[in-house]
Formats: C-alpha cells, sequence, structure tokens
C-alpha cells in the first residue's frame, strides 16, 4: 500500500555529532538508591532513597513537616 505522503530522506551532511560522555549529565550514579539489609530503620530507608525525582521530593516533604512542627505550626 502506498503512503499518500512522500517519504523524504533525510541529509544528514549537516550534523555534526560528539561522545555521549562529554555531555553534561543531571543525574549520577551516587545519586541512585541503595539496596536496605532488612534490618535497617525507617531513617535509614529514608537516606538510601534516590536523591532524584520522588525521593527527593519525600525528603523535602519530611523536612517541612519536621519544621512546622519545630515552629508549633499546625
Amino acid at each position: 500500500m502506498d503512503s499518500e505522503y512522500p517519504i523524504k530522506l533525510f541529509d544528514f551532511a549537516g550534523i555534526s555529532t560528539y561522545p555521549l560522555e562529554s555531555r553534561k549529565s543531571k543525574v549520577h550514579v551516587e545519586m541512585f538508591g541503595k539496596v536496605l539489609d532488612g534490618s535497617e530503620n525507617v531513617l535509614a530507608f529514608i537516606s538510601k532513597l534516590p536523591h532524584i525525582l520522588a525521593g527527593e521530593s519525600l525528603r523535602n516533604l519530611i523536612r517541612a513537616i519536621l519544621y512546622a512542627r519545630s515552629t508549633g505550626k499546625p
């Protein structure tokens, strides 16, 4: 079956490339979550969450709750 849209080949002549390793990354391996050994407490669990996305959001929420409690806010 023929397409009603003509297919044009893309010209790669004007494209320059560079090694992916030289690109700055927003995420590093050190930011990933750590494995729990099963005997650790809640503080250890929180400290081993990833330092990106939801893990960092949960830490921020905990900090806000602790700050509110320490300043007598509801």
